[in-house]
């Protein structure tokens, strides 16, 4: 267990997102007509997880349909010592049938 234990899960999730650092721009993407700086996905979860990690805490990212047959990706937060968990639904994005 953690030294964090016996913290309510939300305590330990707004520790965690105190230590979350600043994800560098460091891809460029060309248009054609003009350039920007951007940060890649995929590296702004790597620094989400293992601050995460830090509080002994696990992200997890659902996928599922709603009533309204709209996809949508939920974001959880497990605690690993008490199997608590914080969930923030997603925003329902249209499904194509064909």
């Amino acid at each position: 267990m953690s030294d964090e234990a016996g913290l309510p899960i939300a305590a330990r999730f707004a520790r965690a997102v105190r230590t979350v650092a600043a994800v560098p721009k460091d891809r460029v993407a060309d248009t054609g007509s003009y350039k920007y700086r951007y940060t890649d996905l995929s590296d702004v979860l790597r620094v989400v997880k293992t601050a995460l990690e830090l509080h002994n805490l696990v992200l997890v990212q659902p996928v599922h349909t709603d009533t309204d047959k709209m996809l949508v990706v939920d974001t959880c937060v497990y605690d690993l010592d008490t199997g608590e968990s914080l969930c923030f639904p997603g925003i329902g994005v249209p499904v194509k049938s064909d």
